[in-house]
């Protein structure tokens, strides 16, 4: 197997990626190195300098069994027959954008998927999401929604800062509900009012009521 500083000084002495060599039409052989995406294949008794052609989606690696054209001024690398660990990895991979078109695409992953991109976008006139477990993690976010609405069994929120503005707001709570607060303020700038059965307002130092008519029963 050729070092790096051999393939080099060997595709080097020609310009692209060496003179034509090679039977032509199709060969396969292993590859011996790869620098630069350029690659040195054995192919029987002979050694070939090829490129990945573009429709080649499978990136190939150092070990793998390779089908190469040689069209009489270059070879092409034009699939990966057969990789050299069966653990191996699938790279796909592409200088252009990669377009998919059916009526009906399926993603599977037995174990991981995973999308990684510098931007996103997905657009559905109808999206659903199944998941037992799910974790959302993001700096920032916004949520522009006509209509939302949640239902389950437990809710719970944390957060440093909370401001709700609606229109009109209705809560309606089966069981009891207790607010707890260093400091509560409520200012209505019509009418603010208290009815119970039973109402309690209880002060530990001092209750104050101050309006220009206070009535009482």
């Amino acid at each position: 197997m050729l070092t790096n500083r051999e393939l080099e000084t060997e595709t080097s002495n020609n310009d692209y990626f060496g003179e034509p060599n090679g039977d032509l039409g199709f060969n396969f052989g292993y590859i011996q190195s790869s620098l630069e995406q350029k690659y040195l294949i054995e192919c029987g008794n002979n050694k070939v300098m090829a490129i990945k052609a573009p429709s080649c989606l499978i990136g190939p690696k150092v070990g793998d069994y390779v089908a190469l054209i040689n069209d009489g001024q270059h070879s092409f690398i034009v699939a990966v027959l057969e990789q050299n660990e069966n653990e191996a990895s699938v790279d796909i991979k592409s200088d252009t954008e990669i377009t998919m078109s059916a009526p009906s695409v399926r993603v599977l992953g037995t174990d991981n998927i995973s999308f990684t991109g510098k931007q996103g976008h997905l657009a559905c006139s109808d999206f659903k999401v199944t998941s037992r477990n799910m974790e959302l993690v993001a700096e920032t976010a916004d949520t522009r929604i006509g209509a939302l609405s949640h239902i389950g069994k437990t809710f719970k929120v944390v957060l440093a800062d909370l401001l709700v503005r609606a229109a009109t707001s209705l809560r309606v709570i089966d069981g009891p509900d207790h607010q707890r607060a260093k400091e509560t303020s409520i200012k209505a700038d019509k009418m603010l009012v208290l009815q119970g059965d039973l109402t309690s307002i209880i002060g530990k130092s001092d209750v104050k009521v101050d309006a220009e008519r206070v009535h009482l029963g």
